[in-house]
């Protein structure tokens, strides 16, 4: 046998599968000039014809048509629904005693883009187009912004309601007990308590509680909506505590102060900020942020934020 004979025969068909990939387009044939083959013209035809068929069909609604009624949202002196049904319920609207549903504009907005229902006016039976409902419905900016964040967190699976509870500090003077205080003046000059003159004034000092002046907070950052995560069994009647609250603010607006910022993630930890800009959503947990290792900030006239430390270690550099 010669040594040709010997020599292991390579199996070819393993670089078959490393072969560069090639589609449809790597075999159609070659125009002549600038007009099309006959390939290309009956493709492009078949694609013109499923786009043209896709248009030609009217807008869809997930509502059916025999549960239109339980589906349509009336717009006039309010937002509602007179015989509401439907899985929405469950997350979405208040129901009065007559059993009409009430919808905060963003929400009948969400349910009329996704096609869950339609908007009618009160006189008419007439199916409002999405953009009259714009129109009717969104009267300035950060109802727009609102809406927004509404939308996404809904897309996104979570559970929102505005915020039913707004805790916004109030300054309360403490009204002294003045029958108290002079109760136990007399008992404790009684009790010979109060053998040095001074000692009397100390004592009523004492009695008064001090005041505590707290920052108010910004209303522009008060939460707007409650936010939970998909949960079973969830009662919009008797929700649980949310797993974030929302504070809805443009790129445009200014920061508030950080003593500001401080009381409101006293008052809820959990908070997001949500910044609207151009129609972009971001959101920001000041919960993350240290504030008491930023130290006290301010801005120089030339735009750069400078720190106590940082003025402190150029001073000590300028010595040098």
């Amino acid at each position: 046998m010669s040594y040709m004979d010997q020599e292991e025969v390579h199996d070819w068909t393993l670089l078959a599968e490393l072969a560069m990939k090639r589609g449809d387009k790597s075999f159609e044939p070659v125009y002549d000039g600038n007009a099309l083959s006959q390939y290309d013209a009956d493709a492009l035809e078949k694609q013109r014809g499923i786009m043209y068929h896709a248009l030609s069909q009217p807008r869809g609604f997930l509502a059916q048509p025999d549960k239109l009624i339980s589906s349509t949202i009336r717009l006039g002196a309010g937002v509602y629904i007179d015989q509401p049904r439907g899985k929405f319920l469950e997350t979405m609207g208040r129901t009065d005693r007559l059993g009409r549903c009430h919808l905060n504009f963003e929400e009948a907005i969400y349910l009329v883009e996704r096609g869950t229902c339609v908007a009618k006016k009160e006189d008419s039976e007439r199916i409002l187009s999405l953009q009259e409902v714009y129109g009717s419905l969104i009267a300035n900016s950060e109802q727009y912004d609102q809406l927004l964040v509404y939308s996404l967190l809904k897309r996104n699976g979570y559970i929102v309601l505005r915020t039913t509870q707004h805790t916004a500090e109030h300054h309360e003077r403490p009204t002294p007990r003045y029958g108290s205080i002079f109760l136990n003046l007399v008992v404790s000059l009684f009790g010979l308590k109060f053998l040095p003159f001074r000692s009397v004034f100390s004592y009523l000092h004492s009695l008064i509680a001090p005041k505590k002046i707290c920052p108010i907070p910004d209303p522009d950052w008060q939460p707007v909506y409650d936010v939970w995560k998909p949960t079973k069994g969830f009662k919009k009647s008797v929700p649980p505590v949310p797993h974030f609250q929302v504070v809805i603010v443009s790129a445009t607006d200014q920061v508030p102060e950080i003593e500001t910022l401080k009381q409101h993630l006293h008052e809820s930890p959990s908070l997001l900020v949500a910044v609207v800009d151009n129609g972009i959503v971001n959101f920001y947990n000041l919960a993350d942020m240290d504030f008491n290792r930023l130290g006290i900030v301010w801005k120089d006239p030339w735009g750069h934020n400078r720190t106590l430390w940082s003025l402190a270690r150029r001073l000590l550099i300028a010595k040098k």
